[in-house]
This record gives C-alpha cells, structure tokens and sequence, in this order.
C-alpha cells in the first residue's frame, strides 16, 4: 500500500490503514478523511508518512498492481475463501473493492 510523507498530504486523502504511532496508538482509523486541521496535527504528533487509498497511484502503477493480483490468484475464481482474500489484497495495495463475481 503506498505510503506518503507527511508534507505531501492533502485534505480529501482517505486513509487506507490506521495511522499509529510506535507503540501501536491508533491516531486515526482506516478510511479517514484527512482535513488540513488533522494533517498538522499529525505532523505535531511525529507521524512522518501514512498510507492513502489508491486515488494516489499512477494509473499505469494501479494496472500493474491489479495485473499481479490477478496472477497470484489465477485458477481460483471458484474458490469463495480465496476471493476474499483477493478482495482484502485489492483492498490494501490499490485501496478499492472490486465486484467478486457470484458463485
């Protein structure tokens, strides 16, 4: 999941993991709006990079990404268990759901 400095931030990125300090503190959920207000405060807290949801990948990296999923989980289109755990790995490294197909 990509990871960004701090600075980089801007209000409307969605977090795509908690953010946590050191001890494992949770400052904000996954899935928060970041405002300008929490961005600073973040920063006042030493938090020096998060994670955001995928609107931040280049298209070509979001591609790749989905094309390599794809490919670990090719031949098991059958197998419910091993679609939600391909949908959880979407999820986390290109920050969306996908449509599973009906089984």
């Amino acid at each position: 999941m990509p990871r960004f400095p701090i600075h980089t931030l801007t209000p409307g990125q969605v977090t795509a993991a908690p953010v946590m300090n050191e001890t494992g503190v949770v400052f904000l959920p996954a899935g928060a709006e970041l405002t300008a207000a929490l961005i600073l405060r973040l920063q006042a807290m030493g938090v020096t990079t998060v994670a955001v949801t995928g609107d931040a990948l280049t298209p070509e990296e979001r591609a790749h990404r989905l094309a390599a999923i794809d490919a670990r989980f090719e031949g098991h289109h059958t197998n419910p268990w091993m679609m939600r755990l391909r949908a959880v790995i979407v999820r986390l490294q290109v920050g969306e759901e996908t449509v599973q197909p009906h089984a």
